[in-house]
């Protein structure tokens, strides 16, 4: 096997090489699904007994897997990806109703390794590892975990400094689920959510190379992807955006 950030620097070398001395700040590239296929993918995630993160984490993980097959061994059969999920602390909040007047997610890392083939066809394995990383996910949040990890690992790095170069969790994936859920059904004929930016700033040390962040409004799957332009290039950033959605478009139809 071979990890991911090591791999990624390789191929891309020459790039972050380019890039170094351009001016720190964050692009962000924002995608969606239309409503008709949106409910066919969302139908798609339920048959297959998958969630909407697990899925997104699937289609990430092939489209970063595709960026830089092309350099890796032939020998290496997997490709080790560690992803950080931002996990809805609000589901351990359900007794205070404060929390769920607003949309968003607060900051509870659930860390994940995901193990991807590096087979000739990686998108036939979709749903087994859409499953796979459904699975682990909700294991890991029945036990309680993302709260002993906040309050062990994360309380470390609050008194830590940051390390130098980008984290070896290449993606940080964060599902704020249905933002215009916030508007209660008798306000609806007057007040609609026609925009929602899902912002954020990532640099080159310990951060990830991508962010991916999962949003539903109006009944249309949305994804921003934001990159660093000091080490990732806008084209590159593009492409995987294009991986990603592609595949998730491609699975809608199914």
């Amino acid at each position: 096997f071979i990890d991911a950030l090591p791999a990624y620097e390789a191929h891309f070398y020459d790039e972050i090489e380019q890039l170094r001395n351009q001016k720190q700040s964050t692009k962000s590239i924002r995608s969606h699904l239309q409503s008709t296929k949106s409910k066919k993918f969302l139908l798609q995630c339920k048959q297959n007994s998958v969630t909407v993160t697990g899925a997104c984490i699937a289609a990430s993980c092939i489209a970063f897997g595709q960026l830089i097959k092309s350099s890796i061994a032939d020998d290496v059969k997997v490709l080790m990806i560690p992803v950080e999920i931002m996990v809805n602390m609000r589901r351990y909040t359900q007794q205070n109703s404060l929390y769920q007047a607003y949309p968003g997610v607060a900051a509870v890392h659930l860390p994940l390794t995901v193990k991807l083939p590096l087979v000739e066809n990686p998108r036939e394995h979709f749903w087994y590892l859409a499953k796979q990383c459904t699975d682990d996910i909700n294991n890991k949040i029945i036990s309680g975990y993302p709260l002993e990890y906040m309050s062990t690992e994360v309380a470390q790095e609050i008194h830590s400094t940051p390390n130098t170069g980008k984290s070896p969790y290449v993606l940080c994936i964060t599902n704020m689920s249905t933002v215009d859920g916030i508007v209660k059904p008798n306000q609806r004929a007057r007040f609609q959510l026609k925009e929602f930016p899902a912002m954020t700033q990532i640099g080159i040390d310990d951060m990830p190379i991508f962010y991916v962040g999962i949003l539903s409004m109006a009944q249309e799957l949305h994804l921003d992807i934001g990159h660093c332009q000091r080490y990732t290039s806008q084209s590159t950033a593009a492409k995987f955006s294009w991986n990603v959605m592609s595949m998730l478009q491609n699975y809608s139809n199914l």
